[in-house]
C-alpha cells in the first residue's frame, strides 16, 4: 500500500504517516490497516456498514467478471488485527449474499437484527440473521463457504428507477430510501412492509435524482441532498419541507455518483458534501438553529462525496489544556484524499490521508473508521482515545441532548443501542437486544459485587440439587460425542481394472453439532432474571489447537465478567403468518436465445385503483373503485371493490389479494393481483364471474365489449372471450417483437380480439388470428435525411408510407382510414403515371410499375364484394373520376367501367317526401348490381345518394311498386323502378 508521507498544500497542518509493525500510525492517534482480503473479485465497492455489536461488517458492490451484485458479510477481528488475519484458522468470511443486480447500498438497522440493501433491482431488500451453519461445505468445491445463513424477510417496493441510498433512523422508527426516480420513501421499520410517507414533487420534494439523505440523530428532520443542487429539511412530524438549501451547490457539477451527508451526534450541525466555494470543492456546514451557511470544510481538490460522524460526541484537550465537547467526522473525496475533523472551534483537520486509494472514496463507516472506494479495496483506522480524547457515554449523550433541546432522543434513553466495537461476544454473534445484553463484557463495579455473591449462592444450591440425577446423564452424552467425534475418519479406497484408484468419500462435518432449538419457557425467564453470573475459570481455558475468532482478547481492561457461561441456544427464526402476499420484482427481465432482454414494469404498490365508466339506463355503475390494504380487523388487511353510482356504493367486495392492474367497462371489471390471479366481477353487479390464473403477474389488462386482453410480466399475451368463457389466444410470447431494453406502451384489441401490442421504441404489432403470428402495423420512421436525397426518392417513400397505412388500416379494420388513405395512394400513383413518359400504354403492351400497381389494386377490389366493411363497388366508382383524369390510364378506366356495365343494369331511384327535399330530386337513373339482397341494395342507394344516409334506418325500399321485406337474394331487370319512402311520407 502506497500512501503519501508529504503534506497537502491545501491542509497545512495535516499530520505525517510513518511505517510501524505492518500497520501506518499517525502520531499515536490513529492506526490505519488495509485488509487486502476483503474484496469483490474485482468489482467495486459502494457501501459499507458495521454491525451495532462491532463484530460484523457488511460490504456491497458489484462483482466485476459476472456484472452482478454482491453483498459479503466479513468477520471485524482480522480486519483489526493484522495476526489474526494472517492465521488460517481465522474465518474471514461469514456470509456472501448473491443479488441478481448491482447493490448500491447497505445498512445495518439500529439494533442489528435486520440487514437492509438496495440498488439497481428498484427495490429494498431487507435480510434477517438465520443463525450458524455447521458445516465443512460441500467435496470439490471451490465456493467460499458460509458459516452464517441470512435469509431475505421482506421485500420494499415503491421506486421505479434505482435506488441510491437509505438509511434507518437513529431511534429505530423509519427507514427512509431514495433514488433517480427523485422520490424519497418512508417505511414503518417497525411495521415493515408498511410505507407511511412518499416525499416527491408534489410535496415540494425533489425534481431530480436523490442521491444521499441523513436522519437527524434528535429525531424532528430528515435531510436529502439531490442533483438539483438543493438540500431539503423534512420535519418527521408532517412530513413536509421545511427549509431548502441550494445557495452553497448553485456552482457544483453532478460528478458524484452519491452524495452522503450526515448530521453531528448532537443534531447540531449537518455536513453536506459536493459543495463550493469559488469554484472549489467544499463540504459545507449548516447549523441547525439558524440553518446558517457561512461554514465550510476546504481542501480537497475535487468534490467532496461522503460524509460521516463518529456516533457520540468526544471530549477534547486542545493545545492549550480547554476541554471542549467536538464531533469527529470524516470526508472522503473523489481525490482518492481522507480527511478527518473535529468540530466547533477546531479549524484544522486532525489528519489527511492522501491517495489512499486508487479511485474515489464513497463510502465510510462510523464506530471505527472503515473506508470504501471504487476500486474495490477498504481500509480502516482505529482511533486512540487516550491520544484523541474521551468518547461520550450513552448517558452522557442524552444529557446533552436534554440540556440542548429539553428532550432525550431514544437512542440515549437505552444504552444497548449503541453497542460500542471494543464490546465481546460469546463463541457466536447474537443478533436480537436481549441475548446481545446477556453475553456482552461489563466491568466490574461496587454495583456488581452484591448481585454477584447472589447469583454465585444460587447457582450453588441450584447445581448441588441437580447434580445428582443429572450428572450420569450428562457424562454418558458427552461419552458418547468425544468417541463419535474420535473416531477416524478412513475413507473407502479400491483400484479398478485399469488400476485406476477409486475413493470414496466421506461426510466430515460435525455430527455432535445438532442444530439450535427455542428455549423453553423457563429458560427464557431464568435467562431474564439473570444479570450476570459467576467468573468461571473453568470456562477461560482454551486448547492451543483450537481457535475461536469471535472472542476479543482485550487487555486494556482491568477485570472482566462474562456474562454467561454457558452456550445458549439461538432461537428459531418462527416466520408470523402473513396475510398478503408480498409483491414481486419491480421488473422482469425474460432472455431469448439471442440475449436480449424483455423488460416489462409492474405496476407500483398503490393504494387505490380507479375506472371511470360511460353511463346509460341499463348500467348506471359509473365508477370502479379499489383500495389496497384496508384493515378489516385488528392487523388483518384485505383488498377493497367498489362500484359506485353518481359517488353512492352501489356494490362492493373483498380478496385477500393485492391488486396491482385494474381494466373495467360497462359489463366486465377485472382485478390482476401481485399473486398472478385475475378475478373477473359483473361490473354492475359485483357479482364474481371467474377466477383465473397466468403465468406470471398481470401487468397490463385491456377490456373491450366482452374480450379480456392480458400481457404478464413474462411477456406472455393471452386473450379470453369472456361472455362465451372462450380462449381466444393463450401464452402467446412476445419474444419475437422485442428489442433491446424496450418498453410496452400500449395494450388494445382489435375488432375480432387480436391484440395490438405498442413498443416504446415506435413499432406497433397487430396479432393475426388467421395468420397465427405478428403484423406490423405502426413504425417510427426517421426524416432526418439530407434534402436531396429525399427529393429523389420522396415518390417512392410516399408509396411505401401509403401502403403501410393501408395494410394497417386492413388489418386494424378501420374503414375510414381505408377509404381515407386509399384515396390518397390512387391519387399519388396517378400523378406519378402521368409525369413519366414510359408509363404509356404503348405498341408492345408494356406498361410502368405505377400503372402495374393501379391494374393490380382494381383488380383485387373488383374480387371482393367488401374490403374493410366497405363495398368495393362503392369504392371503384369513387375512385374512377380520379382514374379518368390522367389520359394515361385510360385503358385501365375503360376496362373496369366495362367490367361494371356488365354485373350492373341500369334503374330509375324514385324519391319520396323529406328523401326527396334532401337530395333535392325526384328520380334519377343509376346503376345497381343486377344480384344483391335488400340490405346490400340499400346501402349501395345510400352510398349512391350520400345525402339521404340520414334516413337509412328509417326508409322503405320497394322495387316495381312491390315492398322488400325480406334479405332474400333478388333478380334486378334492366329499366327497373327503386324506390326509397321515408316514413309519414304517403303514396
Amino acid at each position: 500500500m502506497k500512501i503519501s508521507m508529504k503534506k497537502l498544500d491545501a491542509f497545512p497542518d495535516a499530520k505525517l504517516l510513518r511505517q510501524n509493525s505492518g500497520r501506518l500510525q499517525v502520531n499515536n492517534r490513529f492506526i490505519l490497516t488495509d485488509p487486502v482480503w476483503v474484496h469483490h473479485e474485482g468489482g467495486p465497492i459502494y457501501s459499507l456498514d458495521m454491525h451495532p455489536s462491532g463484530k460484523k461488517l457488511a460490504t456491497c458492490g458489484q462483482i466485476l467478471e459476472a456484472g452482478k451484485g454482491i453483498i459479503v458479510i466479513w468477520n471485524v477481528e482480522p480486519v483489526l488485527n493484522e495476526v489474526m488475519a494472517k492465521d488460517t484458522k481465522c474465518v474471514k468470511c461469514l456470509a456472501v449474499i448473491p443479488q441478481q443486480r448491482c447493490i448500491n447500498c447497505v445498512r445495518w438497522s439500529t439494533k442489528g437484527e435486520w440487514l437492509a440493501c438496495a440498488g439497481d433491482e428498484r427495490l429494498l431488500a431487507i435480510y434477517e440473521y438465520g443463525g450458524r451453519i455447521n458445516s465443512a461445505g460441500s467435496i470439490g468445491s471451490k465456493a467460499v463457504v458460509n458459516f452464517e445463513r441470512y435469509r431475505e424477510k421482506f421485500r420494499l417496493y415503491g421506486h421505479d428507477l434505482d435506488v441510491f441510498h437509505l438509511e434507518w433512523s437513529k431511534d429505530g422508527r423509519f427507514l427512509a430510501s431514495c433514488g433517480m426516480c427523485a422520490r424519497v420513501i418512508i417505511w414503518d421499520a417497525q411495521r415493515l412492509p408498511k410505507k407511511i410517507m412518499t416525499l416527491d414533487a408534489s410535496r415540494g420534494g425533489h425534481t431530480q435524482n436523490v442521491k444521499g439523505l441523513s436522519w437527524d440523530p434528535i429525531g424532528k428532520f430528515l435531510a436529502t441532498q439531490s442533483s438539483d443542487k438543493s438540500i431539503k429539511i423534512w420535519a418527521t412530524d408532517s412530513w413536509q419541507c421545511v427549509k431548502t438549501i441550494s445557495e452553497p451547490f448553485v456552482e457544483s457539477c453532478n460528478s458524484t455518483m452519491f452524495c452522503r451527508l450526515d448530521w453531528s451526534p448532537d443534531g447540531a450541525y449537518l455536513i453536506a458534501p459536493c459543495a463550493t466555494n469559488n469554484a472549489g470543492p467544499t463540504a459545507q456546514l449548516i447549523r441547525r438553529k439558524d440553518w446558517d451557511m457561512s461554514l465550510d470544510l476546504v481542501g480537497h481538490r475535487k468534490a467532496v462525496t461522503v460524509v460521516r460522524a463518529c456516533p457520540r460526541m468526544i471530549e477534547y484537550t486542545d493545545h492549550k489544556g480547554k476541554l471542549l465537547h467536538v464531533c469527529c467526522f470524516a470526508m472522503g473525496s473523489r481525490d482518492k484524499t481522507l480527511s478527518v475533523w473535529l468540530i466547533p472551534n477546531v479549524s484544522r483537520p486532525l489528519v489527511v490521508l492522501q491517495r489512499l486509494f486508487k479511485h474515489s472514496i464513497l463510502d465510510l463507516n462510523d464506530f471505527h473508521l472503515t473506508i470504501s472506494s471504487m476500486d474495490g479495496s477498504i481500509k480502516s483506522i482505529l482511533l486512540n482515545a487516550r491520544e484523541v480524547g474521551r468518547l461520550l457515554s450513552s448517558k452522557e449523550m442524552g444529557d446533552m441532548c436534554e440540556r440542548l433541546y429539553s428532550r432525550r432522543p431514544l437512542q440515549y434513553c437505552d444504552s444497548s443501542l449503541n453497542c460500542s466495537s471494543t464490546v465481546t461476544n460469546g463463541s457466536k454473534f447474537v443478533d436480537d437486544l436481549a441475548n446481545l445484553n446477556r453475553e456482552k463484557m461489563v466491568t466490574v463495579s461496587d454495583k456488581f459485587e452484591k448481585v454477584l455473591s447472589e447469583e454465585q449462592k444460587k447457582s450453588d444450591a441450584i447445581s448441588q440439587k441437580n447434580n445428582e440425577d443429572g450428572k450420569q446423564k450428562q457424562d454418558v452424552e458427552q461419552t458418547k460425542n468425544i468417541s463419535a467425534s474420535s473416531v477416524p475418519v478412513v475413507q473407502a479406497e479400491s483400484r479398478t481394472k485399469s488400476n485406476k484408484r477409486r475413493i470414496q468419500p466421506l461426510f466430515v462435518a460435525s455430527l455432535s453439532l445438532q442444530e439450535n432449538e427455542p428455549p423453553s419457557k423457563k429458560a427464557k425467564e431464568q435467562s431474564r432474571e439473570m444479570a450476570v453470573t459467576t467468573f468461571s475459570p473453568k470456562n477461560q481455558l482454551r486448547k492451543k489447537d483450537s481457535y475461536d475468532p469471535f472472542i476479543n482478547q482485550a487487555k486494556d481492561e482491568a477485570v472482566q465478567v462474562e456474562v454467561s457461561t454457558f452456550k445458549e441456544a439461538i432461537p428459531a427464526m418462527v416466520d408470523k403468518p402473513i396475510l398478503r402476499m408480498a409483491p414481486l420484482p419491480d421488473t422482469v427481465k425474460v432472455c431469448d436465445g439471442q440475449n436480449q432482454f424483455i423488460k416489462l414494469p409492474i405496476p407500483p404498490h398503490k393504494p387505490q385503483h380507479t375506472v371511470v365508466l360511460e353511463t346509460n339506463l341499463t348500467h348506471p355503475v359509473d365508477k370502479i373503485d379499489v383500495f389496497n390494504d384496508v384493515e378489516i380487523s385488528l392487523s388483518i388487511f384485505a383488498t377493497k371493490l367498489t362500484g359506485s353510482v353518481q359517488n353512492v356504493i352501489h356494490w362492493n367486495c373483498y380478496i385477500n389479494s393485492s391488486v396491482c392492474s385494474l381494466a373495467a367497462n360497462n359489463y366486465w371489471t377485472v382485478v390482476g393481483c401481485y399473486d398472478r390471479c385475475m378475478f373477473i366481477y359483473c361490473s354492475q353487479s359485483g357479482l364474481l364471474y371467474m377466477n383465473l390464473m397466468v403465468d406470471s403477474i398481470p401487468s397490463y389488462l385491456y377490456v373491450a365489449d366482452s374480450f379480456l386482453s392480458v400481457c404478464s410480466s413474462y411477456a406472455f399475451v393471452y386473450v379470453w372471450d369472456l361472455g362465451k368463457k372462450k380462449s381466444i389466444l393463450s401464452r402467446r410470447s412476445l419474444n419475437d417483437l422485442f428489442e433491446k431494453d424496450a418498453d410496452i406502451v400500449l395494450n388494445l384489441l382489435g375488432d375480432s380480439g387480436s391484440p395490438i401490442i405498442g413498443l416504446s421504441s415506435g413499432k406497433t404489432f397487430l396479432y393475426s388470428l388467421r395468420m397465427d403470428c405478428w403484423f406490423t402495423v405502426a413504425e417510427y420512421i426517421h426524416y432526418s435525411a439530407p434534402i436531396g436525397i429525399m427529393g429523389e426518392i420522396r415518390g417512392s417513400v410516399m408509396q411505401t408510407v401509403l401502403e403501410e397505412r393501408l395494410n394497417s388500416a386492413f388489418s386494424l379494420h378501420l374503414p375510414r382510414e381505408f377509404r381515407h388513405t386509399i384515396n390518397i395512394y390512387i391519387r399519388n400513383l396517378v400523378q406519378t403515371v402521368k409525369k413519366n413518359p414510359s408509363s404509356h400504354f404503348i405498341a408492345s403492351k408494356r406498361i410502368s410499375g405505377n400503372a402495374i400497381k393501379l391494374k393490380d389494386i382494381f383488380t383485387l377490389l373488383s374480387r371482393e364484394k367488401v374490403i374493410c366493411g366497405l363495398k368495393s363497388d362503392v369504392l371503384i366508382r369513387e375512385l374512377l373520376p380520379t382514374l379518368q383524369a390522367n389520359p394515361c390510364c385510360a385503358a385501365i378506366s375503360e376496362e373496369l367501367k366495362t367490367r361494371e356495365e356488365n354485373d350492373s343494369v341500369k334503374t330509375t331511384l324514385l324519391l319520396f317526401g323529406s328523401a326527396r327535399e334532401l337530395a333535392k330530386f325526384s328520380e334519377k337513373e343509376i346503376l345497381v348490381p343486377a344480384t344483391t339482397n335488400k340490405c346490400e341494395l340499400m346501402q349501395f342507394i345510400f352510398d349512391e345518394v350520400k345525402e339521404i344516409s340520414c334516413l337509412k334506418d328509417c326508409c322503405l325500399l320497394a322495387l316495381n311498386q312491390e315492398y322488400v321485406c325480406n334479405d332474400e337474394t333478388i333478380q334486378i331487370q334492366p329499366h327497373s323502378e327503386i324506390a326509397i319512402i321515408p316514413p309519414l311520407s304517403g303514396g
